[in-house]
């Protein structure tokens, strides 16, 4: 089983930037390290303190792998993406990048 002790600690440094007020941040992490579990945590944070946590993905397979782990944890999510009816008023989101530029052009015309 991998250690993932560090990741309370990753959780808490970018909630903290979070309430200093930085709206956008960025975080990677090698194969492995336990991206979705971060996600999931963040996500419970963000929900807690009353946000509306998106998360943007670029493959099916990652989209999925996410709404399954926060539903699996009682997170319950909008998905955006093509073959799904947005459910914007779910506080958390899953979103396909490619969906939510196609439907942002198709908006402009």
């Amino acid at each position: 089983m991998p250690d993932f002790s560090y990741q309370p600690g990753c959780v808490e440094q970018i909630v903290a930037k979070r309430m200093s007020g930085v709206k956008r941040l960025v975080a990677a992490a090698p194969t492995g390290a336990g991206k979705t579990r971060l996600i999931k945590m963040l996500f419970e944070a963000e929900l807690s303190a009353g946000g509306r946590p998106i998360v943007y993905t670029n493959r099916k397979i990652l989209r999925q792998q996410i709404t399954d782990t926060l539903q699996q944890h009682g997170v319950t999510v909008g998905v955006r993406a093509s073959g799904y009816q947005p459910d914007l008023f779910e506080p958390a989101q899953v979103a396909s990048i490619d969906t939510e530029r196609a439907r942002s052009l198709n908006e402009l015309h």
